[in-house]
C-alpha cells in the first residue's frame, strides 16, 4: 500500500460494541494492528482510523468518513 499513491483507507473499529468476546486475548493486537495499518499507510494515502465504542458513535464515524471523501474531516 505504500507504493500506491492516492489512496484512503478508513477502518470504523466498532469491536467495543458487537457481541464478541470482550475478554479475548487477541483484542489488544487487534488495535494495535488496526492503528498500525492506517498509520503506516504511506506519505502519498491517508489513514483514517475511527473507534466507535457506542452505537451512537457509527453514524458520527460515517460522518468522519463523507468528510474525509470531500477533504474535510480527518481523525
Amino acid at each position: 500500500m505504500r507504493a500506491m499513491r492516492g489512496l484512503n483507507l478508513v477502518l470504523i473499529d466498532a469491536s467495543a460494541i458487537g457481541n464478541f468476546n470482550v475478554k479475548h486475548t487477541m483484542w489488544p493486537t487487534w488495535r494495535a494492528l488496526s492503528k498500525r495499518l492506517t498509520n503506516e499507510i504511506g506519505e502519498n494515502n491517508t489513514g483514517l482510523n475511527i473507534q466507535a465504542a457506542e452505537e451512537s458513535q457509527i453514524d458520527e464515524a460515517f460522518d468522519k468518513v463523507a468528510g474525509a471523501m470531500t477533504g474535510g474531516a480527518s481523525g
